[in-house]
């Protein structure tokens, strides 16, 4: 078993919760079914580029944040359902300073 260090900025810690999945996210993915033919997945052109990893937290309010030093399991490739999971997130209006929620 291998371990990867990932650090996250402190603006971004908070998206991070107990519950996040975490995956391999580089490069381009090529599923072929006879029946279904070819699907293409793909990441941001920065990601296909340098490589790395994304992240997905689901909507529920009541589960913990990320420990400083938690364990993930890295997936080589995300589910469907992950990118679907839309946690509001609040953001700060550094400018007038107002808190908006996506």
């Amino acid at each position: 078993m291998y371990y990867i260090d990932v650090y996250i900025a402190d603006k971004y810690a908070s998206l991070v919760k107990s519950n996040s999945k975490f995956w391999h996210a580089s490069g381009v993915q090529i599923d072929f079914g006879i029946l279904s033919g070819a699907e293409f997945h793909t990441e941001s052109v920065e990601n296909i580029v340098l490589g790395g990893i994304a992240f997905a937290t689901p909507n529920e309010d009541s589960v913990d944040s990320a420990k400083n030093g938690q364990v993930f399991k890295l997936y080589q490739r995300h589910k469907q359902k992950w990118l679907d999971w839309t946690p509001e997130i609040a953001l700060s209006n550094q400018a007038h300073g107002n808190k908006v929620n996506n």
